[in-house]
């Protein structure tokens, strides 16, 4: 009987993008208390071994897809509100949030936020720090190709977005109905425009 050729090892950095996806796809589908290395492992077609070796503990596991989750926010929200259309970024934003609220990843930001491991505590910190900064450069830029200029700090600008993404998101995930929250965005930038002036 011949012999079957082996599998091709997955890379070092291809085997921990694999763990590091499959802890970020269970983060989304649930808490993190459910979640171990054993089903992480499962996921990623691993041993638990490897997921060991990458990551050593569960905390350190967290930490990584809790940066993966707000990197892809971050990301998606600048393509959203930095195109050459504000009126289209606006919309398009809408649709992020109802996307973010029905894919948990409102919910798993905001669990992961209030964990008490230090170093998923830190990583969030961080993480949301970095996404409030991108907010500065994408509002800057809709700002821009709008021809207007924040009269506040922009800092203060991207926190209270971000604030209004979460808060909005987290209750379309909590069953609010979309019709009805959705005016809350449109008040929003509103609210956030008369805070403008030419340039």
């Amino acid at each position: 009987m011949p012999k079957r050729p082996a599998r091709a090892a997955k890379s070092e950095s291809e085997a921990r993008a694999a763990i590091t996806g499959a802890a970020v796809e269970q983060l989304l589908a649930g808490s993190v208390s459910r979640m171990t290395l054993e089903s992480v492992a499962s996921a990623a077609h691993c041993a638990k071994g490897l997921v060991h070796y990458h990551f050593k503990t569960k905390d350190n596991l967290v930490a990584a897809a809790a940066g993966v989750i707000w990197e892809r926010r971050a990301q998606e929200w600048c393509e959203v509100l930095g195109g050459p259309d504000p009126a289209a970024g606006i919309r398009a934003g809408w649709s992020l949030i109802t996307r973010e609220g029905a894919s948990g990843v409102c919910m798993a930001s905001a669990a992961l936020g209030t964990e008490a491991s230090d170093i998923v505590v830190r990583t969030v910190s961080a993480s949301r720090r970095n996404f409030t900064t991108r907010l500065e450069g994408a509002l800057e830029t809709l700002f821009g190709h709008l021809g207007l200029r924040s009269s506040v700090p922009i800092n203060e600008v991207a926190l209270l977005m971000g604030a209004v993404i979460d808060g909005l998101g987290l209750q379309l995930a909590s069953g609010a109905a979309a019709d009805a929250v959705e005016p809350a965005w449109h008040a929003f930038w509103v609210g956030v425009l008369s805070l403008t002036r030419a340039v």
